[in-house]
């Protein structure tokens, strides 16, 4: 479950192809991410890829009717570390470091797909030795894109934090 994010859109541009970025807030959201291991280092450590499907709810006072619903697919590289980071590892913790990018394409707003290259950092725990339960954090934190508005001012576009949290996974 996407718990929040918090940020400035990447760099995007309307139906009049007018580039811009937008303040807005996640209040809720689900990702469900596929992930596959590249290479395993003796069931300590793994590079892998995983594709990010993610669906939320953006509110924003500059977008549609103040918000809109997105529908997202990324693409993800990480190093991970313990708990997770391959199938027989048994370590109680294990944490992620990554790097990307994110599509995201607004419902009802009209805005092109936004493409916002991110970097992460995950950890994640066995919370229920017994049952196996699992909880697991990530950070997401945008890479800025810097740009010239239409007042020909340098901005900066994709400066955004994220947090989700996923329960048994």
């Amino acid at each position: 479950m996407l718990l929040s994010e918090i940020g400035i859109t990447p760099l995007v541009a309307n139906e009049n192809d007018l580039k811009s970025s937008y303040s807005y807030f996640t209040f809720a959201g689900f990702a469900f991410e596929p992930r596959y291991n590249l290479v395993s280092f003796t069931d300590k450590a793994s590079i892998s890829v995983s594709a990010p499907l993610t669906a939320r709810l953006m509110i924003s006072d500059e977008i549609g009717d103040g918000g809109t619903a997105t529908l997202g697919i990324g693409g993800f590289a990480d190093y991970n570390v313990g708990n997770n980071s391959t199938y027989n590892n048994i370590d109680k913790t294990g944490f992620s470091f990554g790097i990307g990018i994110d599509f995201d394409k607004g419902i009802r707003a009209n805005l092109k797909t936004m493409v916002s290259p991110k970097v992460r950092i995950g950890i994640n725990s066995i919370i229920n030795s017994i049952t196996g339960k699992k909880v697991l954090a990530m950070v997401k934190l945008g890479i800025p894109q810097p740009y010239k508005n239409r007042d020909n001012e340098q901005v900066l576009a994709n400066l955004n934090i994220g947090i989700s949290f996923a329960f048994t996974y």
